[in-house]
């Protein structure tokens, strides 16, 4: 039977203090890492969506990359072609420019002749 004071509370011997308190020193340092453990895993997982989304927008603009690339491509040849078309006006004009004083010339030339 163990010892009391003069109450029918008996008394706790001082090593089940000391393992009690080691207990609970324990138990509140489990509890503490407990809960940092659930801190790191929501940041973890608000890390894995970041990392989703940032490799969504990584494709997305290397797609967007890509299309412009291919309409910058477009956009050189069709001013390539444009140009082409104006030397080629160009050209054009100025060989008119010579039939029509050709013509002048000739029309000048019948006419001084019919006189």
């Amino acid at each position: 039977m163990e010892r009391t004071f003069g109450t029918n509370v008996p008394l706790i011997k001082p090593h089940r203090i000391q393992m009690t308190c080691s207990y609970d020193k324990h138990k509140a340092q489990l509890r503490a890492v407990t809960d940092k453990c659930l801190v790191l895993e929501v940041a973890a997982d608000q890390a894995r969506v970041v990392r989703r989304d940032r490799d969504r927008l990584a494709q997305l603009l290397t797609v967007k990359s890509n299309d412009m690339t291919h309409l910058r491509r477009q956009t050189d040849a069709l001013q390539k072609q444009l140009s082409n078309v104006h030397a080629l006006v160009t050209k054009l004009t100025r060989q008119v420019d010579v039939l029509e004083r050709a013509k002048g010339t000739a029309d000048a030339t019948v006419r001084f002749t019919s006189k």
